[in-house]
């Protein structure tokens, strides 16, 4: 994902009103899993669209948010 560049293109597809978002958050998650993959995901500039999901009222696009910004901040030393 990050050597293909796909990890830059997902920031734009975090778009509160696409229906694909709880996928896109979802798929963040389960990368950010990989300790390897944290940092990437932050580099990638996930962290701000995340982040502004949480105003969002579908309980799937937050749970998936949550999951994702628990993911990449777990373990962190920064």
């Amino acid at each position: 994902m990050q050597e293909m560049g796909i990890l830059s293109l997902l920031p734009t597809l975090l778009n509160p009103q696409s229906s694909c978002t709880p996928k896109v958050a979802n798929i963040i998650a389960e990368m950010a899993k990989n300790e390897y993959m944290r940092s990437p995901c932050v580099e990638a500039g996930l962290i701000p669209p995340l982040v502004q999901l949480l105003n969002s009222t579908d309980q799937e696009v937050l749970l998936q948010t949550g999951r994702a910004l628990g993911n990449i901040c777990y373990d962190s030393r920064k």
